[in-house]
């Protein structure tokens, strides 16, 4: 029954490369595997520049047993940060549990297949860290096939150690969250905490290692006596079985003691009554309001009331925000920063706020509502299709949460800027149009994508809206459209062209994209809306 399980849940991932034919699914599957190849490189690329650093002076110090306690911490913690919501809804909100629990299937056999799907995730996670880490260590040290077989078995089960401790948060997450009225509003302010956590950490990693490399005596004096950093790292740094043994029983022994405790309890938390505190009804009438307002307050309700669908999608305007909101605290600051760049490097002074106005739009092209908005429907889009309303008027109330959710930030930025670094009328106000027609196109092209590659056989909101292909292919996308702008922008001032003509050209490209796309909406993918099943 578990490989049943997992067959039909590898199978709803084999409906996403599917195509018409063999050929386009198989040039479907090929194209989504080398965007993933490209994303998750870009990051293996980064750790491994780091880890190869201090793996030498680690190793130098006599303390290479220590260079994979730290990497493994680090692989944890991302395992952990990035599974721990996906564990809740995975596990205990899965909408397929109660038909899965009336079939004859063990409750115990439904948990594991559920948490195959999670340890795969983990796993993606851990080799982002792992996989730089392995090279950087074993390219440049000398090894020994029993060290490797010690790192890949302590590597591999450290994400069940990951999984048994996401597990009990998730756990503890669906019971807490379900006891309270703002269920979404505890979520997304946990999920900020952890994503500020981990930002905050990432932005601090050079000088987080340098300073564990610097104290590497103190800290493996300290170390030394949890027995599990020690022997995770005499398994992969000198090999040692026993060590790899003892290190592979802690791994896996917590691991199986939660499942164990989940699958006994697994009935009875998948079907708990929500409990949540009562909200008692007032009065206030009912208003009137157009097909249009209706539509738009029902895509607002749809955004507000998953966590992940706002975390997700809303980081970037989370991030203009906080950079317009820093650039007004720190104005004078700036201003005379870029004023002694501008002394010192005068041919670039009139490109110093067509590049400010570009990293706005840099912010948002991490994710946008848009880019899920069609997928969010799920099996119920029928209901929309038979609503007495036109599919453009459904498209526009959809991509209009993204405008209205990125405007304001990028707007409130833009002011900033303007506040900030100075510069010809003509030039300020075309600068000031780029960002602005920027954002417009990436919730755009964020609908069009998912339009023309929705997901809608999904479990859980977080499978569309982390894990769809279509989801990657926007943001790529997205940011492909901003790194052809800069790039373009860098040969064109190299060639001499004014940063007015430059802004010029830029601004007439992107009002060009954005009603092309809003045409398409209007017509085709009004039509092709309607014929989604």
């Amino acid at each position: 029954m578990l490989k049943s399980l997992l067959k039909i849940y590898f199978a709803s991932y084999g409906k996403l490369f599917r195509g018409k034919t063999k050929a386009k699914s198989a040039g479907k599957a090929l194209l989504y595997a080398l965007l993933l190849i490209y994303a998750f490189g870009i990051f293996i690329f980064t750790y491994y520049q780091i880890f190869k650093s201090f793996a030498p002076v680690l190793y130098g110090m006599g303390h290479g047993w220590l260079y994979f306690v730290y990497t493994d911490i680090m692989a944890f913690g991302l395992m952990c940060i990035f599974s721990v919501f996906a564990s809740k809804t995975t596990l205990y909100e899965a909408k397929d549990n109660d038909l899965l629990l009336s079939m004859p299937i063990k409750p115990g056999t439904i948990l594991l297949s559920r948490m195959v799907s999670l340890e795969i995730v983990n796993l993606v996670f851990g080799l982002i860290v792992m996989i730089p880490a392995a090279v950087a260590w074993y390219g440049q040290m000398p090894f020994t096939a029993l060290s490797i077989t010690g790192f890949v078995v302590t590597g591999l089960l450290l994400s069940l150690l990951a999984l048994a401790l996401s597990s009990i948060f998730g756990w503890l997450l669906a019971a807490a969250s379900s006891k309270m009225r703002k269920k979404v509003l505890f979520e997304t302010v946990l999920s900020v905490i952890f994503l500020v956590a981990y930002f905050a950490f990432f932005a601090q990693l050079n000088g987080i290692i340098q300073d564990l490399v610097n104290n590497a005596d103190a800290i493996s004096e300290r170390l030394d006596s949890v027995f599990l950093f020690r022997w995770i790292g005499d398994a992969c740094a000198d090999g040692s079985v026993s060590s790899m043994l003892l290190a592979a029983l802690c791994e896996l022994l917590p691991f199986a003691v939660v499942y164990a405790i989940l699958s006994a309890t697994f009935i009875k938390t998948a079907t708990a009554k929500k409990g949540a505190a009562k909200v008692k009804y007032v009065d206030r009438g009912q208003k009137v309001s157009s097909p249009m307002a209706a539509l738009r307050k029902k895509e607002w309700r749809l955004f507000l009331s998953n966590s992940t669908y706002i975390i997700n999608c809303g980081l970037g305007a989370i991030f203009i925000l906080a950079a317009g909101v820093a650039l007004l605290i720190y104005r004078e600051d700036v201003s005379y920063f870029v004023e002694v760049l501008c002394v010192m490097a005068p041919e670039i002074g009139d490109y110093v706020l067509p590049l400010c106005m570009l990293i706005i739009g840099l912010l948002g092209s991490v994710s946008v509502p848009s880019i899920a908005a069609v997928s969010m429907e799920g099996r119920s889009l029928w209901l929309l299709q038979t609503v007495p309303v036109r599919p453009q008027s459904i498209l526009r109330a959809k991509l209009g949460v993204s405008l209205w959710l990125y405007m304001p930030p990028v707007l409130l930025c833009v002011a900033a800027l303007l506040l900030t670094v100075k510069a010809e009328l003509v030039l300020t106000v075309l600068s000031a149009l780029f960002p602005v027609l920027l954002v417009t196109l990436i919730c755009v092209l964020g609908l069009v994508v998912n339009l023309r590659h929705p997901n809608l056989s999904w479990e859980n909101p977080a499978q569309t809206i982390k894990r769809d292909p279509a989801v990657l292919i926007a943001m790529l996308l997205d940011f492909g459209i901003v790194a052809a702008l800069g790039v373009g922008g860098w040969l064109l001032m190299d060639n001499g062209m004014s940063a007015r003509n430059i802004m010029i050209i830029f601004d007439a490209a992107l009002v060009i994209a954005d009603l092309v796309l809003l045409r398409y909406l209007n017509g085709a993918g009004a039509k092709r809306f309607a014929s989604l099943s």
